[in-house]
């Protein structure tokens, strides 16, 4: 009669701590998916930030390209209005209409670039 009374001591013992065990557990787990919670929001916001950061350097490389076409085009300008200028060949009504031409389109690649960088400066 004394060992059943021990054994089932000994079994109201183990069950207790049993219970115990588990509700540290679950509360492990809990404190567990908290965790992961925060952790994919953090990786979702990086996610974001890094895409953001993707499409300002594609933005900056456009910008970059069209400046240095800009650059160039602006060198053949002067290049042209040199030789036009210059030309003994050309009269004096062409070289005012070419002069004319290549500042009106230097004024209108400008217009282009302040455009551009309008619509980048509002995107931020």
């Amino acid at each position: 009669m004394e060992t059943i009374q021990q054994n089932l001591e000994t079994e109201a013992r183990l069950k207790m701590e049993a219970v115990v065990v588990r509700k540290r557990l679950e509360q492990d787990i809990t404190e567990l998916e908290i965790t992961l919670e925060g952790v994919n929001k953090a990786r979702a916001e990086a996610e974001k930030n890094l895409k953001q950061s993707q499409q300002e350097v594609s933005d900056l490389e456009t910008l970059l390209e069209e400046e240095q076409t800009s650059k160039f085009d602006n060198f053949v300008c002067y290049r042209l209005t040199k030789y036009i200028l210059y030309s003994k060949q050309s009269s004096k009504f062409l070289r005012i209409v070419s002069v004319f031409s290549v500042v009106f389109y230097t004024f209108i690649v400008c217009l282009k670039f302040c455009v551009l960088i309008s619509d980048l400066v509002s995107s931020y």
